[in-house]
């Protein structure tokens, strides 16, 4: 995670990890990509001439992928000008789990307002893609791999009041996976107010 400045006109690029949690038309040649960034949380950036014939950049920016962007601060939206995709495994592989990945990055695009940095939830989302990707997925049913990512997504996020056994729950996943039972009863029923505190 860096940045640098273009020597040409001094704009800051900024080149930062982001997850694609979605695309937007809004002309015939250009898309709004939604991210969320490491550096700066979610960001809607317009990337210019992307559906035109030959250009290369869309397969960069595939929803669900995690890709490696540069985007540049205008005066009143964020241009996206470059990207390389480094991981995109709905490509391959479909499963419950994958489910379970894009129901996390969902969620962030559904409840995360406004632009700001949050390490903790990128972290997660990092978390949820190794263990996707790397197929360790015997050792945890994916129901309770949801509530834990809905859990984190809503106490990060303030929708869920801290209790002291909060911190057992908001250790990485591979930390959690050594344990032969997960029993998420509690945070199960907080996650269910805390989306009833959403009104959706």
């Amino acid at each position: 995670m860096y940045y640098y400045k273009k020597a040409t006109n001094m704009h800051t690029i900024y080149h930062t990890d982001a997850f694609v949690l979605d695309v937007r038309m809004v002309s015939e040649a250009d898309l709004v990509v939604v991210l969320f960034t490491e550096l700066f949380g979610i960001v809607h950036a317009r990337a210019t001439g992307i559906l035109k014939s030959g250009a290369k950049l869309r397969s960069h920016v595939q929803p669900w992928s995690f890709t490696r962007v540069d985007i540049v601060r205008g005066r009143e939206v964020w241009r996206l000008t470059s990207a390389r995709m480094i991981e995109n495994p709905l490509f391959s592989d479909v499963t419950q789990y994958g489910k379970v990945y894009t129901q996390y990055l969902s969620a962030l695009l559904r409840y995360y307002i406004g632009e700001e940095p949050h390490p903790e939830l990128f972290l997660h989302a990092r978390d949820l893609l190794d263990f996707y990707t790397q197929k360790d997925t015997e050792k945890i049913l994916s129901k309770t791999l949801a509530t834990l990512s809905l859990f984190k997504l809503f106490y990060y996020l303030g929708y869920i009041e801290h209790e002291d056994t909060d911190q057992y729950f908001l250790q990485p996943l591979s930390v959690l996976l050594l344990e032969k039972d997960i029993h998420t009863e509690n945070i199960e029923k907080r996650v269910r107010n805390a989306l009833k505190q959403t009104h959706l």
